[in-house]
């Protein structure tokens, strides 16, 4: 996973590493950061429509990632991690499961929401074969306000998923099926 756009910054990846142990230890998933010596770029990236978005492969040969530059991913969800007790931002101590939303569903709620303004806004200035408006028509009338309706849904349904982040409560296991369980529902409503 590639982190910035510019050839020469910093790259953020995860992988796993085995602790040591008598039995070779046990396999721990960690993120860490690459500075721009320890990587190459390779260019994969060939999609119509994407070429500006950045988004290679990074090579990696075997190097030696110091663990300041590494976090551990069990402790990101349990929001134990070193970095949640340096600020009292809500974001910053909450766990990595509890703020993935905020990647996740703010794009895709905000395009939703703009393809549906910018639909109607459209069919506004459109008329039909027969001369009426197109918006005016019960079938087109039907489609956006269920389009609508659903996309209502959907933000309510983050709001949700906002409660439960800025409670400050622990993540319980319960709360990670809940919110796993809207981020999809979210995911599937809005159809425009």
């Amino acid at each position: 996973m590639a982190l910035g756009l510019g050839r020469r910054s910093l790259r953020l990846g995860h992988g796993k590493r085995h602790c040591a142990g008598p039995e070779g230890g046990t396999p721990q998933v960690r993120f860490f950061l690459l500075l721009p010596d320890q990587f190459r770029m390779r260019d994969v990236w060939y999609s119509i429509g994407l070429k500006g978005s950045g988004t290679n492969n990074i090579v990696v040969d075997p190097v030696f990632v110091p663990a300041e530059f590494t976090l551990d991913l069990q402790q990101a969800r349990d929001a134990t991690a070193p970095g949640c007790s340096l600020d009292d931002g809500v974001v910053f101590r909450s766990s990595l499961t509890a703020q993935t939303w905020i990647g996740i569903l703010a794009p895709l709620l905000g395009v939703a929401r703009g393809a549906c303004d910018a639909f109607v806004g459209y069919t506004r200035t459109k008329t039909s074969t027969f001369g009426e408006k197109v918006t005016e028509g019960g079938p087109m009338q039907i489609a956006i306000g269920e389009s609508l309706a659903e996309l209502d849904a959907a933000f309510a349904l983050a709001e949700r998923v906002n409660e439960v982040l800025f409670s400050e409560q622990p993540m319980t296991l319960e709360h990670r099926v809940r919110h796993r369980r809207t981020v999809f529902s979210i995911w599937l409503a809005p159809r425009v």
